[in-house]
């Protein structure tokens, strides 16, 4: 997805569309051949019209303007293995931190994966086969958000799921699943949560068959719409509404269990079979130029509003006096939460009669026995208050609203304006694809697919960097619940723990730490467990890559530095002068409650601990605490088996920092049932 791109209110959205114009535009080659920015990209009607039966096969709706895509570095289709052909950057949207980019071109109606997974001498004559796709991973529960299941903020990784409907995870009203706050101190980030752009499926096709079915009638298409975590395209690319150039191939999409039933494999249910996910461009795309989605008109809409109402935040604390501001000393102050709730309540008490949880609140229960002081945990648990000093709270009185004067959001308008050079990038960017890696069943029993190398790799070699969705463990519980309830507060019996999200499977985390972090780059989640990593040993066939962080002066320890301590409202451009005198891998600094506010904004890096040979699978090691489970869910009689194999991956040693472990998840009061 994403991260977030804002602004875009001043340019008019791009009506969807029933079905594709009589006559489509389409880039001409010879004018790319030529290098010519100016020329005419119409063409003849028979080959609008064979384009037009391409891309309706594969899509919904579909954008009929075709950039020029002038190749800006002409030599890129011969380009070497270890030329990049999808960088991770800077964004060009405002407010929107990190995008995907293009290192090559790739011509209008023509499959975006396979022009970024491999070389293509000749992108006219593309075969389509691409190299590697994206996979989706079902998230069941929805109510992750809600208040009284110990969260005090709209969690970040939930803003990079696709929903099922817009608006599942963050509803306003009563019984909503995380009440709304005024734009004044709407100061978190509900990303993909109201986007309407990609839709994904419980049903997807699980053969060429049932998408050739699906493709003339109507009723044999997917239709059980499911909330989804997409890593890679779907999760990294920004929105922009008329300037959007891809859009899924929804017939490639499948659905496969690599012929593995429940209970007798225990692999089965382990993986996503969701797999296939593609994407076309529905404009030509530019070597160097940002690659976008279109989340949905709302989606703009929303975000514009809240930047807005950021602005004038912002201008209002500028003209407040010292002298006027005010420090609550009361206990487990946190700048921008305590006054945050209180203010939700004293403006939705009226039509969210649930008993919110402001600290106010929480404070009164301490008197009768009903919260707790997190100071008090046992066990040497840190309190979170211990990492962050108490602060002044911009608003001493809530009802002092922010004058209603517009403010100016910065847009972009051409396809100049989403293009950076192929150097620059290659200076600042951060490699996602090269060429070098591939997705293909797996020869590992029970792993479904795998990545292998299509060239030589040497030891120490950086296969792949990838951002990282920081999350509580507690999130990948499932609790029952019983919407019906008359309170907010009632609907999540976080007695009864009924089951654990598939997510758990592809999350790294230690034992003592409560947080996760799952990959989000394209192809990192195919990477199977390969065995104990035997790096001294040759002729061992174990695992052959290890995580590690981004070294010091490295582009990824640069790049993440500065999205790191980026503030997404303030839209600081990239300074390569200041990003260099950035602490490296700051996140390392942080309290797990700060860095799982980041999620996107953190890297890894996997790196080859010994030579792999070219066919060879790419498998790191998941630890013994995984490998143990792994076999007791194995040795175990399959009707004995209590479900699905559900465990994360484990850490090297030394991975996790001291600060990171040991700590408490729970903000410094707390409901005694949350701790």
């Amino acid at each position: 997805m994403r991260f977030i791109t804002s602004t875009v209110l001043l340019v008019a959205a791009t009506a969807p569309t029933n079905g594709l114009r009589e006559s489509i535009e389409i880039p001409s080659k010879e004018c790319l051949a030529n290098d010519d920015a100016t020329c005419s990209t119409s063409a003849s009607t028979s080959a609008s019209t064979a384009s037009s039966d391409s891309i309706k096969r594969n899509s919904k709706t579909h954008d009929t303007k075709g950039y020029t895509t002038t190749n800006t570095n002409p030599s890129n289709n011969n380009s070497p293995p270890d030329t990049c052909t999808l960088y991770l950057a800077p964004s060009t949207i405002p407010h929107s931190i990190l995008g995907l980019f293009s290192g090559t071109i790739i011509p209008q109606y023509q499959n975006v994966n396979y022009h970024l997974s491999s070389h293509v001498n000749n992108p006219y004559e593309a075969d389509e086969e691409s190299q590697w796709n994206d996979l989706y991973i079902p998230v069941a529960d929805i109510y992750k958000a809600l208040p009284y299941r110990g969260q005090q903020r709209f969690p970040s990784w939930l803003s990079y799921v696709w929903p099922a409907e817009r608006g599942l995870f963050y509803k306003e009203g009563e019984m909503g699943v995380f009440p709304n706050f005024p734009d004044e101190v709407k100061d978190y980030d509900d990303g993909l949560c109201h986007a309407t752009g990609l839709e994904f499926y419980m049903d997807d096709y699980a053969n060429d068959m049932e998408a050739e079915e699906g493709e003339h009638n109507e009723e044999a298409r997917p239709s059980m719409r499911i909330s989804a975590l997409a890593p890679g395209l779907s999760s990294l690319a920004n929105s922009h509404p008329s300037m959007h150039n891809m859009d899924r191939n929804y017939l490639d999409s499948r659905v496969d269990y690599e012929g593995m039933q429940a209970p007798w494999q225990p692999g089965a249910g382990a993986f996503t079979p969701h797999h296939g996910v593609e994407f076309h461009a529905t404009k030509g795309v530019r070597a160097g130029m940002e690659l976008l989605l279109d989340y949905g008109n709302e989606w703009h809409q929303r975000m514009g509003d809240k930047l807005r109402g950021w602005q004038r935040r912002k201008k209002r604390e500028e003209q407040l006096k010292e002298d006027e501001k005010k420090i609550r000393n009361s206990p487990g102050f946190v700048e921008g939460i305590d006054r945050k709730w209180d203010v939700m309540d004293i403006h939705e008490r009226f039509s969210c009669p649930e008993e919110l949880p402001t600290e106010q609140g929480k404070r009164d229960r301490l008197s009768v026995g009903m919260a707790v002081d997190s100071s008090e945990l046992k066990n040497g648990t840190k309190p979170y208050s211990s990492y962050r000093n108490n602060t002044p709270h911009p608003y001493d009185n809530v009802e002092d609203h922010p004058n209603k004067e517009e403010v100016k959001i910065p847009n972009v308008n051409n396809a100049d304006d989403i293009t950076r050079s192929l150097p620059w990038l290659q200076e600042h960017g951060v490699c996602l694809s090269s060429g070098k890696l591939s997705i293909r069943k797996s020869e590992i029993p029970y792993a479904g697919r795998g990545v292998f190398a299509d060239v030589s790799i040497k030891k120490d070699d950086v296969i792949l960097t990838s951002p990282l969705l920081a999350m509580r463990k507690e999130d990948v519980k499932i609790y029952k619940s019983d919407p019906d309830q008359q309170f907010v507060r009632n609907v999540v019996d976080k007695t009864t723990v009924i089951g654990y999200e598939m997510l758990m499977n592809y999350a790294f985390s230690h034992e003592d730490s409560p947080m996760l972090l799952v990959p989000l780059a394209p192809i990192a989640n195919f990477i199977n467990h390969g065995g104990v990593m035997s790096s001294e040993d040759p002729d061992r066939k174990d695992a052959n890559v290890q995580v590690r962080w981004p070294k010091d002066g490295g582009s990824a320890a640069k790049l993440f530095a500065w999205a790191y301590q980026h503030n997404q409202y303030e839209d600081q451009s990239f300074d390569e002068s200041k990003a260099k005198d950035l602490p490296i891998n700051p996140w390392l600094q942080d309290h797990p409650i700060d860095v799982m506010q980041k999620s996107g904004k953190l890297a890894l890096e996997y790196v080859a601990i010994r030579d792999i040979e070219k066919g060879e699978e790419v498998t790191i090691d998941y630890g013994p605490l995984w490998r143990e489970a792994w076999m007791d869910l194995s040795r175990t009689s399959p009707y004995s088996r209590s479900g699905y194999f559900r465990h994360s991956i484990g850490v090297p040693e030394g991975f996790y920092p001291q600060n990171w472990l040991n700590v408490s998840d729970q903000y410094e009061i707390a409901e005694v049932d949350d701790l």
